[in-house]
């Protein structure tokens, strides 16, 4: 039997690796330019993995019938779901709106404990806080900002809790609103 016979599961198996690696990576509040230029190129390199095993499984599956392309079809249309699931979930923010779900608790509380540690120390060590990586801390009264990520070259992002409504500009900073007290927070140098 030859691999054009054989049904896609090793590609199906690389796709279902990489969707995890795209979860992982794009639910933190930034991804770092290359993290994101090494997770793009795999991504292109594996959707045109998908297009060609796909057009081959169909020209197949048209010279050698019905049950030939029905063999392989699960296989086809779970490997094109998880890409198409992929990038929408990447390009959108659920990821970091269900990352600070399981986190709120733990983050809204942990305000003491990061104010301990100096600025310095946390950029450089940073801190788990629940499913983040802190790097940065500041409060103002009620107001909690995480700088969690680089996102870009220089940049840096993070999330803010926020009771009392939209956070206010401190600088260059630009914000989007994620649910409830959670903003998404942009910081521009």
């Amino acid at each position: 039997m030859s691999w054009i016979e054989r049904p896609p599961r090793l590609l199906t198996a690389i796709t279902v690796l990489w969707f995890a690696l795209v979860v992982f990576t794009f639910s933190d509040a930034g991804v770092p330019f290359p993290t994101w230029l090494g997770v793009s190129a795999f991504s292109v390199a594996l959707s045109a993995s998908c297009i060609v095993r796909l057009l081959i499984a169909f020209s197949q599956g048209r010279r050698e019938g019905m049950d030939w392309l029905r063999r392989h079809s699960r296989w086809c249309v779970s490997t094109l779901a998880l890409l198409v699931s992929g990038f929408i979930l990447a390009a959108t923010s659920p990821l970091l709106s269900a990352r600070i779900y399981f986190s709120q608790e733990v983050l809204r509380q942990s305000g003491p404990a990061l104010s301990a540690i100096p600025q310095a120390d946390l950029f450089t060590e940073g801190r788990q806080v629940g499913l983040f990586r802190v790097r940065e801390f500041s409060q103002f009264e009620s107001e909690l900002r995480f700088l969690t990520n680089e996102c870009g070259l220089v940049d840096f992002c993070g999330i803010v809790f926020s009771p009392d409504g939209p956070p206010p500009n401190r600088g260059e900073d630009s914000f989007s609103h994620l649910y409830g007290p959670w903003w998404h927070w942009y910081r521009s140098w």
